[in-house]
């Protein structure tokens, strides 16, 4: 059954209690340690060219595909060469993080997290050690086209590397648990740091402490396979947009709560908390589903899966309107934080009554948010989260029973403020956010044809500042 970890202390605490069951041997001595002494977790470092020595390794099938770029291959290369050259009087080593492993009854050990390290660095291994041998059993995920190929470009990038680079000097961790160990004991150390000392992103963490309260694997494996698909081949891409960029944020501005812009990056791990199950559900009540929106509290675990996927499918079509594309010339220059609020408030707004106005609300919010730069001349990213522009234009969308009432408080003539005589950047920028109205207004509804010529009088008007 997998434990939740619901905060930061529990992390520090589980750590602690683990360093009474767990210890630090030589990699080839792991297995034998906990043979002989019933320990279930081993601890170990190891140079990667005997990482590979008398091992079979399987990266089971819900883990994602290998997706690791030319640039994140070359990235890596590099920063392997740049120590080689640095250090290699001295023979430091050089540390790669780690990899958790599960030892299986057929002597196979599971690679639960690492695999992408663990493919690349074994593609590194067999290229520059024809002498080597290597045994990874891909699993259904990597004999996909997609992952085959980004494997082939991988192995042709290190082919073509030529620059000297000593392995020797590379070393990995290792953290392996028993085959009759949870998943929780190594986890417990995935979630609270690396080997590297380096505090994992909140996307990990969320991931790690929501299929903890999944007790079918199956499904579990099911969840893992979703939560990779928000990757899209990149990095955290559209996890950042969807889930920190929209759903973190409209959920802060309807409960009327502060945040930092890149709460994502901080090490009190804002994100994470805040879609993080902190608190003990009561046993042995009878509960009816009803549909989550964007700003309900959520059960770990498969609802939280659920919700993310449900608005991530919300996402990927929202994202393919016309008029998202129009304002687009918003997101360069000094622009990009009013634009990454018009595009959560569009998206909130195409969440609950679709797309048949989202072009009229588009305009709407644009020009609404577009008064704190009328009012502040500069628009800093700390404003997304203090500024109450923001959050007035989430709470019209939220409490309006129709489109009509969300787009008509947006619009309302007191909240319109513009600097059309406004010069240098800022001046710019009116008249950037000029051509997107009047590529929204090509389209425009009769419904509402009395809203756009008020937010054009106002915006344009000779007489306002």
């Amino acid at each position: 059954m997998r434990r939740p970890i619901t905060s930061l202390e529990n992390f520090a605490e589980d750590a602690k209690k683990l360093k009474t069951i767990v210890q630090e041997v030589p990699l080839t001595e792991i297995y034998d340690i906990q043979e002989n002494t019933g320990l279930p977790v081993g601890i170990g470092q190891t140079c990667i060219l005997d990482l590979f020595k008398n091992r079979s390794f399987a990266i089971p099938d819900y883990q994602r595909p290998y997706c690791w770029t030319t640039q994140n291959v070359e990235r890596l290369l590099k920063d392997l060469s740049d120590w080689h050259s640095r250090h290699y009087k001295d023979k430091k080593e050089y540390h790669l993080g780690s990899i958790i492993l599960k030892r299986c009854s057929n002597g196979i050990v599971d690679v639960i997290d690492g695999q992408q390290r663990l493919i690349t660095l074994a593609l590194l291994v067999l290229s520059r050690h024809s002498d080597k041998t290597v045994n990874i059993l891909l699993g259904s995920n990597n004999e996909t086209a997609t992952a085959l190929e980004a494997i082939s470009k991988a192995q042709d990038t290190i082919a073509l590397w030529k620059k000297e680079l000593d392995l020797s000097s590379v070393v990995v961790s290792i953290v392996e648990i028993g085959e009759q160990e949870s998943d929780d004991l190594a986890f417990n150390f995935f979630n609270h740091l690396n080997s590297a000392g380096v505090l994992l992103t909140d996307y990990e963490l969320l991931k790690g402490h929501h299929l903890r309260y999944i007790k079918e694997d199956t499904v579990a494996k099911i969840m893992a396979a979703r939560w990779h698909a928000l990757d899209k081949g990149s990095v955290d891409g559209l996890k950042e947009r969807l889930l920190h960029k929209c759903l973190f944020r409209i959920r802060k501005w309807l409960a009327h709560e502060k945040f930092v812009w890149n709460a994502d990056e901080q090490e009190t791990h804002d994100l994470f908390h805040e879609f993080a199950l902190e608190f003990d559900m009561p046993r042995g009540l009878c509960t009816t589903y009803k549909e989550v929106r964007i700003d309900s509290m959520l059960s770990g675990g498969l609802e939280f899966f659920d919700y993310v996927n449900r608005y991530r499918m919300q996402f990927e079509q929202f994202v393919k309107q016309n008029s998202v594309h129009v304002i687009s010339p918003l997101r360069w220059r000094s622009y990009g934080v009013l634009h990454d609020a018009i595009i959560a408030l569009a998206f909130f707004f195409y969440c609950k009554f679709g797309d048949i106005y989202l072009k009229d609300a588009i305009y709407a919010i644009a020009w609404n948010v577009s008064s704190l730069r009328a009012k502040m001349g500069q628009v800093r990213r700390n404003y997304l989260g203090d500024k109450p522009v923001f959050r007035d234009a989430a709470l019209a969308i939220a409490r309006a029973t129709h489109e009509s009432e969300a787009i008509g408080k947006l619009l309302d003539r007191e909240q319109l403020h513009v600097k059309l005589k406004a010069t240098g950047e800022e001046g710019h920028y009116w008249q950037e956010l000029k051509k997107c109205s009047g590529e929204l207004e090509k389209e425009k509804t009769d419904l509402l044809n009395a809203h756009y010529s008020l937010a054009y009088e106002l915006g344009f008007s000779e007489n306002s500042n």
